[in-house]
């Protein structure tokens, strides 16, 4: 080969070279700016709710309320140990005690705080989706890294931005559901990690005692998550694949570990629930039939369907 030949062919290999580099520092800052690109347009869709006060049962909840003021012993005793207004969340309750310390009764701290966890929220439920993009497409050919976290990116965008989030977000007293609902997308993300783990290799324990424990805390923050059991063995049928792939092997004996695994979860979701109904009942949210009868009760659930569906 030529000289003049030779620095051709150099020429092309570092070229190629570099366009490998770029290309590669390209999908590092993608993988960086995405997640921070939805915390800045969640943000400055839920900007206004900063200027919110206090509503509702706000004024019940926190302003006629001194016992959450702080994170002393006595404080976190009484979270841990009240129904107060029909639920039962320690957690929650020790967020607004940190606010209190932070912003005393500014009600832009307390706002500001809800806005930040919602914004966890729609990061944790892009890796989620991102995840299972990932489970569902490689089952059929290798994904393409940018289209799929560009697909990921709109998922949890019309999450973090949808109306049905606006409650929870403006609201302060509905900081349980933002708080309760961090720790459940968690929890998905953390078995998501633990199921797509060899089972000799140690990391997968570790996913999987992080599981129950980011579990316990999204009933520590409210009951809401109960039904995470249920979600889980969705996940295992599809796109886990951890139960076969037709009903009729759901239960064998191959898949009686992936059964015994949730119960951990089931008897947290039986003890929470107990506690939740004791924490209705103290409130006076639970009425007789005699009161409420069973074609009332037929008729709000149909509205409630309806009313979502609408």
């Amino acid at each position: 080969m030529s000289k003049r030949k030779r620095i051709k062919a150099g020429e092309r290999v570092n070229h190629n070279q570099g366009q490998t580099i770029n290309s590669g520092m390209d999908l590092r800052l993608l993988r960086w700016l995405l997640p921070i690109s939805i915390v800045i347009l969640t943000s400055a869709v839920f900007w206004p709710a900063l200027k919110n006060g206090f509503v509702w049962d706000d004024m019940d909840l926190l302003l006629r309320n001194p016992y959450y003021r702080g994170l002393g012993w006595t404080q976190i005793t009484w979270m841990f140990t009240t129904f107060h207004m029909g639920h039962y969340m320690p957690l929650s309750w020790a967020t607004f005690g940190l606010d209190y310390l932070l912003w005393g009764m500014d009600p832009f701290g307390y706002h500001l705080t809800n806005l930040a966890l919602h914004c966890a929220n729609a990061v944790v439920f892009y890796f989620i989706v991102l995840g299972l993009l990932s489970l569902v497409l490689s089952s059929v050919a290798p994904p393409a890294e940018l289209p799929l976290r560009a697909a990921a990116w709109l998922a949890a965008l019309i999450f973090a931005v949808h109306p049905l989030r606006v409650e929870s977000v403006a609201w302060v007293t509905e900081r349980r559901d933002v708080l309760s609902g961090l720790f459940f997308l968690l929890t998905i993300l953390c078995y998501l990690k633990a199921a797509t783990v060899e089972e000799t290799n140690p990391a997968r324990g570790r996913w999987m005692v992080s599981t129950i424990i980011v579990y316990s805390l999204s009933l520590l923050s409210k009951a809401v998550g109960l039904t995470l059991p249920v979600v889980l063995l969705m996940l295992d049928v599809y796109p886990l694949r951890r139960l076969g792939s037709s009903a009729g092997g759901w239960f064998g004996p191959g898949t009686r570990k992936v059964w015994l695994e949730k119960d951990n979860f089931l008897l947290m979701a039986i003890a929470f629930g107990i506690i939740a109904l004791l924490a209705q009942r103290e409130a006076g949210a639970l009425v007789p039939l005699e009161w409420y009868g069973v074609a009332r009760r037929l008729e709000q659930i149909v509205f409630g369907i309806g009313f979502y569906l609408w």
